[in-house]
Parts: C-alpha cells; structure tokens; sequence
C-alpha cells in the first residue's frame, strides 16, 4: 500500500490548484506524481461538494497572508468590475 500523504502537502497542492498552477507543474514542485496531485484535487472537489466551505476559506485566507494581501484589498479587485 502507498503511503500516506503529508497533509501539508495537500494543502499546498489545492492551494496551487486554486491558483491555476498546471498539474505538472504541482507534481514537480511538491516531488510527488502527477496522478497523485489529481487524486487530492478529486478528493478536494468532493469534499466541495460537500460544504466544506469553511476549509477552503481558511485555505485561502493563509494563502493571502503568506503573500502579503489582506483579504479587503483582495475583494476589493476581485469585485471591482462588478461595481
């Protein structure tokens, strides 16, 4: 049986994945196979699917912190075409 994977690893796969990093590009970043980044994003997508909401706010909320971007500014460009 494979083993486990860190979950540290995951999070920065979907993190990657939410930024529209290519699975080639995960897979050689984090050492680990290109079937194995389509597996954790499948099982994020489910795990979406079932409100898990919550999760991919704190997700992106680190995301955000690490890159040095409050998430009113973020917001604020996101929603400007719309206002």
């Amino acid at each position: 049986m494979p083993s486990a994977i860190d979950p540290i690893i995951k999070q920065r796969v979907i993190s990657q994945y939410l930024r529209g990093v290519s699975r080639h590009t995960i897979a050689a970043d984090n050492n680990i196979g290109t079937g194995t980044v389509s597996n954790i994003i499948d099982d994020f997508k489910k795990g979406a699917q079932d409100s898990d909401y919550e999760s991919i706010r704190d997700l992106m909320l680190s995301d955000l912190m690490s890159i040095g971007c409050s998430p009113s500014i973020f917001v604020a460009v996101l929603l400007e075409p719309y206002i």
